[in-house]
Order: structure tokens, then C-alpha cells, then sequence
């Protein structure tokens, strides 16, 4: 396609740079270009003949769902995709897929916004470290590529505006029902660790740090990225691990035992027996991590359905909200 005598694409090579981690020369990728493909001349006629707009492009439904990643290696910006043989879970795990991509395929969903493609809406779940027992998050689609803001602005569900109903506390719910279920959870808001020296107004740095936790091999050291920002400089990592401990001594030791991708594919379970239970009952739904983003008119349903699923998941009430 891209040889001059078809002229139908333009091909330009990517390529990788490269940087030496060890005194025994071992290199490990650090970045590049990925490969790109352009119209050329001769295909870029026959859209304009042919009147092909953006709306008729769209993933292929043999593209597959279900992908599985190596662990990330020092340097890597994306680990590599690792091949794996089909088990009767891999079976079960693609056809919710096909379902949820053949379902959004159909539905009447819009976006206004110039950059956008409203027909980009086929799901995977990517599953990591080798493992399908980690990660298995849900990935696609245009919506996730936009902000809140953009989202409630531009995107329209059967004509009418759209809501993102959000689990609240999901990881820290996780590692409750981990631990035994609903007994002992603390009331209110989980990461408010005022009673323990640390103000209320730090709510979204401590929310990032107990992520930066749940989700590395070892106790960090310092602050994650973005966190001290809401942070005074007088409160330390040590202070808000300590508060942390002493709100949630049932779950600490599982919080730092790096547990993070597998509470990933509990959630990711989660969201897609929900985008399931809505599909039964005619709702659609876009599913964002841990929130799904609905019509306003459906609302109500997705609110109950996703306490239901949880509950029934876990033995635990969770908090969801509106956005």
C-alpha cells in the first residue's frame, strides 16, 4: 500500500532510542517514535469521491479484546504484549467483550466535539505482568481520552446529556472485603485523617498517596507525583503513613503488600457484570475504570445496579456518586 507505484499510504519507520542500565552494556529501550501511516494521494482521492467522513471509520470487530502484557521493564514506557494460550476463561472473558463492543457498536451515542470520533468505541481489557489474575482494566474508546468537563459537554446518549456515575473508595472497599467484609469500616469518608493530625483540605494528596501505596512493590519513600501540592510541607510521608495505619489497621498490611493489580481485576470484574446487568435492562453505558458514564435518564438505574453488583461481589455496600 505504502510502495510508490500504489501511492495509497505514506509509511514513516518509528524508531527507539536507547540507554545503557549496567557496567555489562545491557541496553533498555527509554522512548522513541512509533511507526505512522498517512493517506497518500491515491487514497486520499478516493475519500474525497466516495464522500467518506470519520463516522464511517471504526475499529474491526475482529480486533482482539482480551490482551496480555509482560511486567514492565526498567526504561519501558509500555511493557510488551505477551502471546497466551486460550483456556475456558480467556473464551469467557472475550465474549463479555464482544457483547459490551457489539452492544455500544449499535447504540445511538454522539459527540459534537471537532477532535472526536464518536464511532471509536470498541472496548479491551488488558490484564498485566504475565498474569490474568492482575489488571484486566477496560481501555478504548473516545470518551476516555476526554475530560470530565469535555465529556459532560460534547456526549450525548440517546440524545440526552450524560452523567458519570462514580464508585467512591473503590480500592480501600477492596481491600476491606479482602480482609473479612463490611465489619469494622470506619464511617465517613476513608481518606479523612483529620482525627489523626491530618487536615481535611489534604483529601486529594492522601488520596494519591494511599494509591502510590496500594499500587508499589515496596512503601514509597517519598510523595507521589502531584501530591504535595495539596500537602502542607510541615506534614510528611511518614505522618500521613502513620494516620493511614491508624485509620485502617485492618487492611494497612494488605495495603503495602502490593496488591494493587490484583484489586485491579477485581474492579475491572466489576465494572464489566455491570455494564452487563445495564445491557439486560436496555441502559448504555461507558465504562471509565471505575465509573461508568450514562444517560441522564438512566441514572437511577445505574446507581442501584452498581450497589447491587458490588454488594453482591464483596458483602459490602459501596458509596457511588454523581459527576
Amino acid at each position: 500500500m505504502s510502495a510508490p507505484e500504489m501511492d495509497f499510504l505514506t509509511l514513516t519507520k518509528g524508531r527507539t532510542q536507547f540507554r545503557i542500565v549496567d557496567q555489562d552494556m545491557t541496553v533498555a529501550p527509554i522512548g522513541g517514535v512509533q511507526t505512522t501511516l498517512t493517506p497518500a494521494t491515491k487514497l486520499l482521492s478516493r475519500i474525497e469521491r466516495f464522500g467518506i467522513t470519520q463516522s464511517d471509520i471504526t475499529w474491526s470487530d475482529e480486533q482482539e479484546t482480551i490482551v496480555l502484557r509482560k511486567a514492565k521493564k526498567p526504561g519501558q514506557t509500555q511493557p510488551e504484549v505477551q502471546e497466551y494460550k486460550d483456556t475456558d476463561e480467556t473464551h469467557h472473558l472475550r465474549a463479555q467483550m464482544q457483547a459490551i463492543n457489539a452492544y455500544l457498536a449499535e447504540a445511538d451515542i454522539t459527540c459534537d466535539h471537532p477532535t472526536v470520533n464518536p464511532q471509536d468505541r470498541y472496548i479491551r481489557r488488558i490484564f498485566n505482568n504475565s498474569s490474568f489474575e492482575q489488571g484486566g482494566r477496560l481501555y478504548g474508546g473516545f470518551w476516555q481520552r476526554m475530560t470530565s468537563e469535555e465529556r459532560a459537554e460534547h456526549i450525548r446518549i440517546n440524545q440526552d446529556a450524560v452523567l458519570e456515575c462514580d464508585y467512591g473508595q473503590m480500592s480501600l472497599l477492596l481491600l476491606y472485603a479482602e480482609a473479612g467484609g463490611q465489619e469494622d469500616i470506619p464511617e465517613g469518608d476513608l481518606y479523612d485523617l483529620s482525627a489523626y493530625g491530618v487536615p481535611v483540605d489534604c483529601r486529594a494528596g492522601i488520596k494519591k498517596t494511599v494509591q502510590a501505596i496500594i499500587n508499589s512493590p515496596t512503601l514509597p519513600t517519598r510523595l507521589p507525583k502531584g501530591a504535595r501540592k495539596h500537602i502542607p510541607s510541615k506534614i510528611s510521608l511518614k505522618d500521613i503513613l502513620e494516620a493511614v495505619q491508624k485509620k485502617h489497621p485492618r487492611i494497612y498490611p494488605l495495603m503495602t503488600s502490593n496488591i494493587g493489580m490484583q484489586l485491579f481485576r477485581k474492579e475491572s470484574d466489576i465494572l464489566v457484570d455491570v455494564l452487563g446487568v445495564l445491557r439486560e435492562q436496555g441502559v448504555v453505558a461507558l465504562p471509565i475504570h471505575d465509573a461508568v458514564l450514562v444517560a441522564d435518564e438512566d441514572k437511577d438505574t445505574t446507581l442501584e445496579v452498581m450497589r447491587q453488583v458490588f454488594r453482591g461481589k464483596t458483602g459490602i455496600t459501596p458509596q457511588v456518586t454523581l459527576e
